[in-house]
């Protein structure tokens, strides 16, 4: 036992000296980046052989132009199977990240963003090698903190489109297969670059190289609060002309949106005013259908569908089409309704 104990501590001492600590990051991602095609690095990984944890510290992960895609500041982990990590199935338990940078971008005159190469990297559809898995990794859970997201698509002349900063998630049921992506977000929060602070998501998430999903979905703002399902379907080539291309699938019930959030945005609507809705959307951005609609702000109340062309299109006039089941307004309340 004592053999034991003390092979255990010189394994400790050995694992903790820096250089043992680079040659395990090393030896993790070099099979990955040979297999894969990718580039990703690990400045240093601390293992424990007492309790099969690892600390990971400076994560980086490139993309096809050679600039950021993903860089984490601190992981720390559990490792279920060891076994199974060193055939390279990464199983983990609980996650902890620290200082995460996910920065997606699509070039200029490219279609695809940085991600959806990288993830074609680990499944580019071709038939396997018989006996050869796809890319596999999970954990129990996932605690993110300190972290952010942007995505940049350099074709617009406002190349920015989103920036969160302040990004925190608890999620479980974290899973990558190949290309396919699954985990169950139980709380997110981040503050925006338009200063809409998000109070809390959670939604069961599913990306393929065909669908996002967003089941049970559910968000809170300071003001807003929305309830429902949200799902796009799409070919990889639709991204190019997201507005026009890309099917939107959604449901909505007993939502409440603020309209000094929504002014943040496009500054039309009335200030200090709500409204609750409960509709099902279909269609594409610029050819957006609203069916069962029900909204009620203050005395006003709408029932019936509608549809929305050109919202997103400045350079064709906007129109709405409407068949209205019932309405009880006034022109003053119209007036700070709608834009």
């Amino acid at each position: 036992m004592l053999i034991i104990i003390l092979i255990g501590v010189l394994a400790t001492l050995v694992f903790s000296l820096p250089v043992v600590q680079t040659k395990l990051a090393n030896y993790a991602t070099d099979g990955l980046n040979q297999e894969f095609g990718t580039n990703i690095t690990m400045e240093r990984v601390r293992f424990s052989p007492f309790t099969l944890g690892a600390t990971i510290k400076d994560i980086y992960v490139e993309d096809y132009k050679e600039d950021t895609l993903i860089y984490i500041q601190k992981l720390t982990t559990s490792i279920l199977n060891l076994r199974r990590m060193i055939d390279g199935d990464m199983e983990f338990g609980e996650i902890d990240v620290d200082g995460l940078l996910l920065n997606m971008k699509t070039y200029a005159g490219e279609n695809n963003t940085n991600l959806d190469v990288f993830v074609d990297k680990l499944d580019d559809g071709k038939p396997r090698a018989p006996g050869t898995p796809p890319f596999f990794m999970s954990a129990s859970e996932i605690h993110l903190e300190n972290s952010s997201y942007r995505l940049i698509d350099d074709n617009l002349e406002n190349a920015t489109i989103l920036d969160f900063k302040d990004l925190e998630i608890n999620a479980r049921d974290f899973q990558i297969l190949g290309p396919e992506v699954s985990l169950q977000i139980d709380e997110l929060g981040l503050r925006s670059a338009k200063g809409v602070n998000l109070k809390k998501l959670t939604t069961r998430f599913k990306y393929t190289k065909q669908q996002m999903r967003f089941d049970s979905l559910e968000i809170a703002t300071p003001e807003s609060a929305i309830k429902g399902m949200l799902v796009f379907d799409y070919n990889r080539e639709d991204f190019s002309d997201f507005l026009n291309s890309v099917q939107v699938n959604a449901r909505f019930n007993e939502s409440t949106v603020a309209f000094n959030e929504l002014n943040k945005y496009f500054d039309e609507f009335g200030k200090d005013k709500t409204a609750t809705f409960s509709t099902t959307v279909t269609g594409v951005l610029n050819n957006l259908g609203l069916q069962n609609l029900f909204l009620v702000s203050d005395n006003t109340g709408i029932r019936g569908d509608f549809n929305f062309e050109n919202m997103f299109n400045e350079m064709e006039p906007f129109k709405m089409n409407a068949q209205i089941e019932n309405i009880t307004s006034n022109y003053y309340q119209l007036r700070r309704l709608l834009p």
